[in-house]
């Protein structure tokens, strides 16, 4: 009875340290994130401690977290290939001309021919240029967060890019 009653107590002692480890830090952050000084002061004192024990526990935590460099490589190269198709679908909606469409008259005769009550020249052709043109503008943006992502993946993997 009594050693169910110790281990209780050590893991309500650990679950407290834990609490607390994790309070410090949220609180080490904020004012790591606040001050450049403080920043510098975190890397020395425990990214590049030379106690065993720091060391370990910056291991443990890193560890639990790593992805493989073969992996954050492959989802760098699914972003910029995903990227490339952003980039040239919202070119080809910008620039018409692009895909060898010399207007966006064609693609409304296509939705004519196949709904037959859009008038092509009438108000629906400014707002489906105005739209294609936004939409082409949203997917040249979305192309350039992902090769932000993907940026940041092979930064992860410990590649660097140009």
């Amino acid at each position: 009875m009594t050693d169910v009653t110790e281990q209780a107590r050590g893991r309500d002692n650990f679950d407290d340290l834990l609490d607390r480890l994790r309070l410090d830090i949220n609180a080490v952050m904020r004012l790591a994130k606040s001050s450049p000084e403080y920043n510098s002061r975190l890397l020395a004192k425990v990214v590049k401690s030379t106690d065993l024990e720091v060391r370990s526990f910056n291991a443990l935590v890193s560890s639990a977290t790593k992805t493989s460099v073969k992996g954050l490589f492959l989802v760098a190269s699914g972003e910029f290939i995903l990227s490339g198709f952003l980039i040239f679908i919202g070119l080809g909606s910008m620039i018409p001309a692009f895909f060898v469409y010399n207007n966006p008259r064609f693609i409304l005769r296509y939705f004519y021919t196949a709904l037959s009550t859009i008038n092509l020249n009438s108000f629906e052709l400014t707002v489906v240029s105005v739209l294609a043109f936004i939409l082409a503008i949203l997917l040249l943006f979305s192309a350039f967060v992902v090769i932000r992502m993907a940026s940041e993946a092979l930064k992860n993997a410990g590649l660097t890019v140009g």
